[in-house]
């Protein structure tokens, strides 16, 4: 049972066909942005993105996903360059924190990425002392301040290819 709240059928299109890997539900779509979104996750191609236009930040969310899905982090540098959302999303094709080199507030990521990947060690790598104690106390029970829900099903590692 699903308990997303869809509520357009473009969006339910968009949200199934990338998940099923069927890029002929894509067709279905009538927005032409979110058609391209679709096809764009489905296929695990930049170019759909490329034709976008930014309907409430879909291009950037394209960007996003594909890194994570295809294991290429450089591609959030289309998204934003440094941008600490689009890299940490990118976790969920690598699975480690190699993605955090190439973000402005690397302290940030780290910590964000030892919550994603739920690897205290990781907090080791920050530099900044309190940021680092604020991670490390994160693996006591408490949840990561400032850190939002990261479950996507379609970046899950179990629907990963």
């Amino acid at each position: 049972k699903i308990s997303y709240n869809l509520q357009t059928r473009d969006e339910c299109y968009s949200f199934i066909a990338p998940i099923m890997l069927d890029s002929s539900a894509c067709e279905n779509i009538i927005d032409a942005s979110f058609r391209s979104y679709c096809m764009g996750i489905t296929l695990r191609d930049v170019k759909y993105c490329e034709q976008m236009t930014d309907k409430n930040n879909l291009r950037q969310e394209c960007y996003v996903k594909i890194a994570a899905l295809t294991d290429n982090p450089a591609l959030c540098d289309k998204y934003e360059p440094g941008s600490v959302y689009c890299y940490t999303h990118a976790f969920y094709g690598v699975m480690n924190s190699s993605a955090c080199e190439s973000v402005s507030d690397k302290d940030e990521c780290y910590k964000i990425a030892a919550d994603i990947l739920n690897d205290s060690s990781i907090c080791e790598k920050i530099t900044s002392p309190s940021k680092k104690s604020e991670c490390i106390e994160a693996f006591s029970g408490q949840p990561l301040a400032g850190t939002g829900d990261y479950s996507d099903p379609l970046l899950s590692p179990q629907s990963l290819p």
